[in-house]
């Protein structure tokens, strides 16, 4: 379980968020992540989306950094650092020794142990503190509903195709709305020992996965079939698939392959698939599509009847 709180409108927001849960946090916001389980491990998994308009000048070239106001001068950077210290003396209203000392503190990375005094003023009273800090937070967005604030749990989510050799879900913008303002979509997908997902594209989106579990294949192609690409994947890896290329999941080992991700365009995107009851060539003219392969209709019928699973 984990606490985020984060500043909008000049509040406070805390929101505590359990496995599974799903949460956006608008681009240039301040915000801070807790882990308030007791000996758990905490592990997210999150994207970055660009700040900075089209054709704004980027500094340095690097529109995705993090920026941390805490930190100092070396690890991690405090965004303080990077302003004269007579600048930073006048706006705090403090002497420039107690600023040097201010940023001279923390430099063992942006992940730092809490306290037992102060972690345990995180954690106490969770249930209660929950339900407090939803109705602040809902109170607090001025012009957003219940549903805009609230989480999205893809672990409850029931899936958007299912059979015996696994499941896929998607959540968008209609499951959760503010999805809708990075024009995303966040897929999970399950595949039992020793199955795949049939080769298929995405016509609007490029994907990025994030393996969760067990170990697999991503074999990936060039639209114009010129070269293929074979990522051995397993816990922990991330891939990445751009528009329009040709790819297909498959899964090894003992276990099931499971893999979580981002699509990049949430508007409009339909995965066409290449074989199986959903194939493109099934929706094709069959005569027409015949011609392509340079053999009778007959023969692509019973060729692709073949495989009738999707």
């Amino acid at each position: 379980q984990a606490r985020i709180g984060w500043i909008w409108k000049n509040k406070l927001l805390e929101r505590d968020l359990r496995v599974g849960d799903i949460y956006r946090i608008p681009a240039g916001c301040a915000f801070y992540v807790s882990n308030t389980g007791e000996v758990e491990r905490l592990r997210l998994i999150g994207i970055m989306e660009r700040a900075y308009k089209a054709g704004a000048h980027v500094m340095q070239g690097d529109e995705s950094q993090m920026a941390f106001i805490g930190g100092g001068y070396g690890n991690p950077t405090s965004v303080l650092s990077g302003f004269d210290q007579e600048i930073l003396r006048s706006a705090f209203k403090v002497s420039v020794g107690e600023i040097k000392e201010l940023l001279s503190r923390q430099n063992s990375g942006p992940i730092v142990h809490s306290v037992t005094s102060e972690h345990k003023s995180l954690t106490e009273d969770w249930g209660k503190r929950y339900i407090l800090n939803k109705r602040i937070a809902i109170g607090a967005m001025m012009g957003w509903n219940k549903k805009k604030m609230d989480s999205f749990n893809i672990l409850k989510k029931k899936p958007s195709f299912h059979n015996k050799y696994g499941w896929t879900k998607v959540v968008d913008g209609k499951d959760y709305a503010p999805l809708k303002h990075s024009d995303l979509n966040i897929f999970m997908v399950n595949l039992t020992k020793g199955t795949m997902l049939s080769p298929h594209w995405n016509p609007r989106a490029t994907e990025i996965g994030i393996v969760t579990r067990g170990s697999g294949m991503v074999q990936i192609v060039y639209p114009n079939g010129s070269s293929t690409e074979r990522i051995r994947v397993s816990q922990g890896d991330v891939f990445v698939v751009p528009q329009f290329y040709p790819m297909s999941q498959l899964s090894f080992g003992n276990e099931s392959f499971e893999f979580l991700g981002f699509s990049s365009c949430s508007r409009g995107n339909q995965p066409q698939f290449l074989a199986g009851g959903n194939s493109v060539l099934n929706k094709l003219n069959k005569d027409t599509a015949a011609l392509g392969f340079g053999v009778s209709s007959d023969y692509l019928s019973d060729f692709l009847a073949a495989q009738r699973d999707a």
